[in-house]
């Protein structure tokens, strides 16, 4: 994790470092850590935790206007693309699901209130 941690931000001052334009940079991540979820018992776990994610965008100029909370991952790139491209992408409903190991395709959807809203920083 610390060298993992290491390089990307050596990435991310080597984009910002380089003189062009300033870039759009989007670091990801697709869940939370889960060491407090109980994979034969969602209903005893703290799926906030584990549908946690990171989402970390550096948005140049006025980029962060059409961030919003509760923005999920199906709606990052339709914002950045509306946005900086002019393209007409419809928002899609923000909805986070959860799913077992055991069950992949028996998707349950995680209420909104048990996801942690987005930052909106610079």
């Amino acid at each position: 994790l610390r060298y993992l941690n290491t390089r990307v931000i050596e990435a991310i001052n080597g984009l910002l470092s380089q003189g062009r334009a300033d870039p759009i940079i989007i670091v990801q991540g697709d869940h939370g850590p889960g060491a407090m979820l109980k994979w034969s018992n969602p209903e005893d776990s703290n799926l906030t935790e584990r549908v946690s994610i990171l989402n970390a965008l550096h948005l140049p100029g006025d980029g962060n206007a059409d961030v919003y909370e509760g923005m999920t991952p199906v709606n990052t790139f339709r914002v950045i693309l509306n946005h900086y491209f002019r393209t007409e992408f419809e928002l899609l409903r923000d909805s986070t699901y959860f799913s077992t190991f055991a069950k992949p395709y028996a998707l349950t959807e995680v209420p909104a209130e048990a996801t942690w809203p987005v930052a909106n920083g610079g």
